[in-house]
């Protein structure tokens, strides 16, 4: 009875978190998603294997009870929407999180003097013998 309760709590809307360490990052640059799930009685949830990250590249990816962590790169410009996910317990889905948006970021242009010189003539240079 407690497993079935925790299950309708969850699927009712109890609070889900999820954070990015930044909503706009450089391409390739690493970056961390946190989704944190309340706590279940009835066991402890696990993610549901992820086929398609999309333009996403998973680096690593880590669990402690309810919280889930990854690190992330992003590898197309513009805003892009992260995976779907979804979590079960004991084997039945409980609840799917939908992704947050995070933005690609180009990796920057080459810096430009502010203004060029223009050629100079050749000095003499005196030489020590």
């Amino acid at each position: 009875m407690s497993f079935f309760l925790s299950l309708v709590l969850l699927a009712v809307g109890a609070p889900v978190s999820q954070r990015v360490t930044s909503s706009a990052v450089k391409l390739g640059e690493p970056f961390s998603y946190e989704i944190t799930l309340p706590p279940s009685s009835g066991g402890v949830p696990s993610l549901q294997p992820i086929q398609d990250w999309g333009s996403f590249g998973l680096l690593e990816q880590h669990q402690t009870q309810s919280i889930f962590s990854f690190k992330l790169q992003l590898f197309e410009l513009g805003k892009k929407k992260l995976p779907e996910l979804t979590f079960s317990v004991a084997g039945k889905p409980i609840i799917t999180v939908p992704g947050i948006d995070v933005e690609g970021l180009g990796r920057g242009e080459a810096k430009m003097p502010a203004s060029f010189e223009d050629i100079k003539p050749v000095k003499g240079v005196s030489v020590r013998t």
